[in-house]
């Protein structure tokens, strides 16, 4: 009986997450009694072993509490806080050990500390979760967090950094074992980085490209390599030759689009991927193959926002719509193609300028049931083969290639293709681009 308590004693021993549950008067009545029965033994080293494990007990209980987890400073030298705390975590481990926050804030006085005395800082701190650089140079991120092996890469959870990353950083970020979402602003991988860590399997569950330009070997390495991505929001990726166009990330792409190859990589997700938004924002593409993306495929995948090129291809090519319905996996719930300026929905544009001849025949003629079939079948095939189907929406660009900007109008449709929205309880939204003096 007593090695039974004994064993149950000990195992109550174990570290709590809230120090304040371990204190000895917080214990159940059960467990006191367990305590008393050991202290009345006469075996004397059972005796002192528990004295020293309820002395230990408290210690732990007081430093957890008196020893802070959460740091913000201001890297500067006048700042006694910085200079205390990098004091105790060079000099303690177990001190620096405990740390699992440091936020680098920002003030009226800019750091002044030498890099090197920030990568000390880093090197100390081996258990550390959330990392923010906020108030820290954009010079200094290289040299500190990028310059050799540190263990706070296997740990940190949680990364901000202010910016000045090169896509070689990038590349390493999503490699970082606990990191499980990115978003990056701001990149421009015009001459398709191709490197990346020696590692089989990254563990990213969100990855967003915000503002960028991302090359296809970097797409290629983050997708084929994660193991559990359920969100993906990059712009399409390409192969070079690129040539820089404008400002703000405008490119133009002389490789022909091909959707053969994005799917190729996208499948390595397919059992997981639930959120993709591939959109073409600042890309001019030169040509384009006629392929069209199949996502009939994916498991889980609920929301789906595309640019339109990624299945429909200019109306100049005169390439059918029909069967779009069929590219679509049966787990879409919101649908939504984004019409860029080279690719109209039902008439096109020209140098920044809705094409009059075509306008004019959509606005007397209207648009042939032919043309229509694509957009009528995601509702008359919503029961069989879209279930959980709820909206969709065929939208185009306000914005075009340059600046220039078009004017908005909805589509009113025809009465035919409303019932069949209405009887498959899909809500449509139709957005058409017009020139601003109509």
């Amino acid at each position: 009986m007593l090695k039974r308590n004994w064993t149950r004693l000990r195992q109550s021993f174990r570290p709590s997450r809230s120090p304040r549950e371990c204190s000895i008067v917080k214990l159940p009545v059960e467990l006191i009694r367990l305590i008393l029965e050991l202290l009345c033994t006469p075996d004397e080293d059972r005796k002192s072993l528990l004295a020293l494990s309820l002395t230990c007990r408290t210690l732990w209980v007081l430093a957890r509490e008196y020893i802070p987890r959460d740091v913000t400073v201001n890297a500067h030298s006048t700042s006694t806080t910085f200079t205390l705390f990098e004091r105790s975590v060079t000099g303690d481990s177990s001190y620096a050990r405990n740390v699992q926050t440091l936020i680098f804030k920002t003030g009226a006085k800019k750091c002044d500390i030498p890099k090197e005395r920030i990568r000390q800082l880093f090197i100390c701190l081996s258990a550390l979760r959330v990392l923010k650089l906020d108030g820290l140079p954009r010079s200094y991120v290289v040299p500190t967090l990028f310059s050799g092996h540190l263990e706070l890469k296997k740990t940190v959870k949680r990364l901000k950094i202010p910016g000045g990353m090169t896509i070689a950083m990038v590349a390493e970020l999503t490699s970082f074992p606990a990191i499980r979402k990115w978003r990056f602003w701001s990149l421009d991988d015009l001459d398709c980085y191709a490197e990346y860590p020696e590692v089989e399997k990254i563990y990213l569950g969100k990855i967003v490209f915000q503002r960028s330009q991302v090359g296809f070997p970097l797409f290629e390495n983050i997708v084929s390599r994660s193991q559990n991505l359920k969100t993906l929001e990059t712009n399409l990726p390409f192969l070079p030759p690129v040539v820089k166009t404008g400002p703000s990330h405008e490119i133009t792409i002389e490789n022909a689009f091909s959707a053969l190859r994005l799917q190729t990589i996208l499948l390595h997700a397919a059992d997981t991927l639930t959120s993709l938004n591939l959109h073409s924002e600042g890309q001019r593409w030169r040509e384009h193959d006629g392929t069209r993306l199949d996502l009939s495929n994916f498991k889980m995948l609920k929301s789906i926002t595309l640019s339109a090129i990624c299945m429909c291809a200019p109306l100049s090519r005169d390439i059918p719509r029909d069967g779009l319905f069929k590219l679509l996996p049966r787990s879409v719930e919101k649908f939504t193609l984004q019409f860029p300026p080279s690719i109209g929905i039902f008439y096109s544009t020209c140098d920044g300028k809705v094409i009059v001849e075509e306008y004019s025949h959509f606005l007397f003629h209207g648009v042939g049931l032919s043309k229509l079939r694509w957009i009528e079948e995601l509702a008359l095939y919503n029961a069989t083969g879209l279930p959980n189907l709820q909206q969709v929406n065929l939208l185009e660009d306000q914005k075009g290639q340059g600046g220039e900007k078009y004017a908005i109008q909805n589509w009113l449709e025809p009465s035919w293709i409303k019932t069949a929205f209405e009887q498959a309880h899909v809500h449509l939204c139709v957005s058409l681009r017009k020139n601003r003096n109509d």
